[in-house]
């Protein structure tokens, strides 16, 4: 009785009309994550700080719906490159997503089709990913963090555990003596994984040392130089950033709001690490183009990605 009542609470959804279903994330195996398959396919590198200050300016400027926006789509191009044999490595996000979905209604226009965004190279796709969830955390997903994670506290004996266990740590990997490497990864997971229905009572360690959660300059010998106590606990994560951040202030999102403000154009050419600049172009240009409704006949077998 108590199965029956609980399985005709759930939702129902008209599959007749759905093409795919997009999954985000691998809550339990890092090893079938969207980040990790990718960066087997697709050797990955940073952004460079001018073009993290740019894209940061151009953020700030959307309305928050927009960027959340932002988050979606690129899972979305994160699904099919999963899914395709194809060498692409050396394609742009517009090219690829011209030459491999073919769909363009879902495209947002502030975004993929608005330079210089469309024609970042897909060896920096998962850095604009890390760059776009920094700012839709600090501008929108902070505020609706969910009230267990607000309401659970460590106490100041955890906290300062913490801070000795990870980059306060003599003998951790010099990379990870940076705090605001542990503020980015501490965000990622309360947008990755805090945000899913898991147990929060589980140690903080299982998640931090996932090696999808860390920038690509962060390798699986860093991760290893470091352990966290078991009573640090996964609920404890909004309550440690807020800590981290208070006692190590950053300026995430200051500058380029300061950018912003100033009104001043933004250059469409991107500048990757090896020096090539990009120039970007506006494409799929007819956007007022009206949506079509997708429908699959009882024939048509649907595309699972």
């Amino acid at each position: 009785m108590y199965m029956r009542n609980l399985v005709s609470s759930l939702c129902l959804f008209d599959t007749d009309n759905l093409p795919m279903l997009n999954y985000q994330f691998e809550l339990y195996n890092e090893n079938n994550s969207l980040i990790t398959n990718i960066r087997r396919r697709i050797n990955q590198t940073s952004l460079s700080v001018v073009d993290q200050a740019k894209f940061k300016s151009l953020l700030v400027r959307m309305n928050p719906d927009e960027i959340v926006h932002c988050l979606g789509l690129l899972d979305h191009v994160f699904t099919y490159l999963c899914n395709i044999d194809d060498d692409v490595s050396g394609s742009s996000i517009q090219a690829f997503v011209e030459q491999h979905m073919n769909t363009n209604a879902c495209l947002n226009e502030h975004f993929f089709r608005r330079p210089p965004f469309s024609t970042v190279p897909l060896i920096h796709i998962i850095a604009l990913y890390e760059l776009v969830e920094e700012v839709a955390f600090d501008i929108v997903l902070r505020q609706h963090v969910k009230t267990e994670l607000r309401e659970a506290v460590l106490d100041d004996r955890g906290k300062t555990k913490f801070v000795a266990q990870t980059f306060g740590k003599v003998n951790i990997s010099p990379i990870l003596k940076l705090a605001i490497i542990w503020i980015g990864v501490l965000k990622r997971l309360l947008i990755r994984v805090l945000n899913a229905y898991v147990d929060l009572k589980i140690p903080l360690q299982i998640y931090i040392e996932r090696i999808d959660l860390w920038s690509g300059d962060i390798s699986e010998v860093d991760l290893q130089t470091f352990e966290l106590d078991e009573g640090i606990l996964l609920e404890h994560t909004y309550c440690i950033l807020n800590h981290v951040e208070k006692d190590h202030p950053t300026s995430i999102i200051n500058d380029s709001i300061a950018t912003a403000d100033s009104q001043q154009p933004i250059s469409s050419h991107i500048t990757t690490g090896n020096t090539q600049s990009f120039t970007a172009r506006t494409w799929y240009q007819n956007t007022n183009q009206p949506v079509k409704k997708i429908t699959l006949g009882k024939s048509e077998q649907k595309l699972r990605v």
